[in-house]
């Protein structure tokens, strides 16, 4: 028979175990939380280096303009 000093022992113990179980199943959730924030941010610099070819593709057509325009102004090809 189990005596009261070790029944309240067995008692916490099971309440640990179930909290343990508990912060298990909270980590698992963060971790995949972790994952997805981490594949949005890889997505998102993905997306800002697309804008930055963009830009950077505008920006030479505007300099191919602006030197064509000058070819045509002083009659040079």
């Amino acid at each position: 028979m189990i005596d009261k000093k070790n029944k309240e022992r067995l008692i916490k113990a099971l309440g640990i175990e179930e909290r343990i179980k508990d912060l298990g199943s909270d980590i698992k959730i963060i971790q995949g939380q972790i994952q997805e924030i981490d594949q949005k941010r890889l997505n998102t610099i993905a997306q800002l280096n697309a804008l930055h070819g963009a830009k950077q593709q505008c920006e030479s057509f505007l300099t191919e303009l602006h030197n064509d325009d000058q070819v045509e102004i002083t009659g040079e090809e």
